[in-house]
């Protein structure tokens, strides 16, 4: 049995092994980390639930008007369910 082959670095130069950094992850837009003033996480995280939620409201409508022009009614005790 053979060991493993190593490919020299001058056919792959930008290649980096994988490393448990977490900002290479982040997106080029986000800030690094040190530059994150507390709360801040959590009020984008609010804004994209609220866009989210807007999201669904509108999508509830749009079905409720396609069912509407279908003929279908929805039962009102089904859809409480929570």
């Amino acid at each position: 049995m053979q060991g493993v082959l190593e490919i020299p670095s001058r056919f792959f130069p930008h290649f980096r092994p994988a490393t448990p950094d977490p900002t290479i992850c982040m997106s080029p837009a986000s800030p690094p980390p040190e530059a994150i003033e507390p709360g801040q996480l959590l009020k984008e995280l609010e804004q994209r639930q609220d866009d989210v939620l807007a999201q669904i409201d509108e999508l509830d409508e749009k079905v409720r008007q396609v069912l509407q022009g279908l003929g279908v009614s929805l039962d009102e005790s089904e859809e409480s369910l929570s």
